[in-house]
């Protein structure tokens, strides 16, 4: 992740048919399709890639090995320039290394994808990093989970859009000298 600081802040836990209000039509086109499915909670099966081209690039994929232990399966391009690396196939815990701040990312990741499994519910997040250069993305992501038969939680699909960082206006100011 190579991260100095991450601003992680959980705006909102959307309950069954549910809508919120967002920044990127690729999270809200990830929200409607899961509070709008029919039949019960969505699985892992029900959702089909090519029903969703458009989020290809910024999807990302989370398999729930255990209730503390997370693989993630799928992470495209667009989540993978936000976040500075390709994390797929990586294995995060709760309970993983802390002892250098990638690591502790890593962990507080999981206990993020713990409280979504937990809650059954889709969390919307805006986020903040900054790397090691002192260059800020700014993120919106919609994490929504997915069902298996017994009604657990099997995996975690989700969207991580940037969000343009603006920056402060700046006011040109010149002197003026009396002739």
């Amino acid at each position: 992740m190579h991260i100095q600081d991450y601003d992680l802040q959980v705006i909102d836990h959307v309950r069954d048919g549910e809508t919120a209000e967002l920044l990127s039509a690729l999270s809200r086109h990830l929200l409607e399709w899961w509070t709008g499915f029919k039949g019960g909670k969505p699985g892992y099966r029900d959702f089909d890639i090519a029903d969703h081209l458009s989020l290809a690039d910024n999807i990302f994929l989370v398999q729930v090995c255990s209730p503390t232990r997370f693989e993630i399966r799928l992470c495209g391009e667009a989540v993978s320039e936000v976040i500075g690396t390709n994390n797929m196939g990586r294995v995060i815990s709760t309970m993983g290394p802390q002892n250098d701040s990638d690591g502790r990312e890593y962990v507080r990741l999981a206990h993020y994808y713990q409280t979504i499994v937990e809650t059954g519910r889709c969390h919307i997040c805006l986020g903040q990093l900054v790397n090691r250069y002192d260059l800020v993305k700014r993120f919106e992501s919609v994490d929504c989970p997915l069902f298996a038969r017994d009604g657990t939680v099997s995996h975690i699909i989700g969207v991580l859009v940037p969000i343009p960082v603006v920056p402060p206006k700046r006011h040109l100011v010149m002197d003026q000298h009396v002739l």
